[in-house]
């Protein structure tokens, strides 16, 4: 049988790792502990208003990843009508949640022995994600993954910061081009 292709490109949340799994314990876990930063509310309830202003930054404002991902704590205090922290305290949470998602990553069941797999038939192996690169980074690192992957393209690396398709096709050929021939 003649393969066709020598290249697969995969996601990384929810296809090869365990994301939206262990989100919301992670969160709820989280805001628990620093549940202070919110008088009057509960994790649950900080849980649930970050959830939807996530899900409108990222859907009905079309940011990215990686600023919705920052932009949620600032709107998260606003919502909430509280006073927020300092920038410093900001960029502390921020740091801590995104540490807490690397630590409790894991690879999903049999993502190693699928690409292990590809990687003994030939395949080269790329993971095009619209998350930022430091973090899908560690996340490969931590589940082991990143030993098996041949290139990583993130969002940060393209000019505008909403990936379109036209661009997704644009960056999949430059990468094509600089990692797999």
């Amino acid at each position: 049988m003649k393969v066709l292709f020598n290249t697969i490109i995969f996601d990384l949340d929810d296809t090869l790792i365990n994301s939206t799994e262990i989100a919301r314990g992670i969160l709820t876990s989280f805001f628990a502990k620093n549940i202070e930063l919110f008088p009057g509310h509960t994790a649950d309830s900080v849980i649930t208003v970050i959830s939807q202003i996530h899900h409108d930054l990222v859907h009905k404002q079309h940011q990215s990843l990686p600023q919705a991902n920052i932009n949620v704590l600032f709107k998260l205090f606003e919502s909430l009508k509280i006073t927020p922290p300092s920038l410093k305290c900001i960029v502390e949470l921020k740091t801590q949640i995104d540490r807490v998602f690397v630590d409790n990553t894991k690879p999903l069941p049999n993502a190693q022995s699928v690409i292990s797999e590809l990687k003994n038939r030939g395949m080269k192996i790329g993971v095009l994600t619209n998350n930022s690169f430091d973090q899908q980074g560690q996340k490969l690192i931590k589940t082991g993954l990143l030993d098996h992957i041949n290139c990583l393209v993130t969002i940060e690396m393209l000019p505008a910061g909403k990936m379109t398709e036209d661009q997704a096709s644009e960056l999949i050929m430059k990468a094509r081009e600089k990692w797999f021939e």
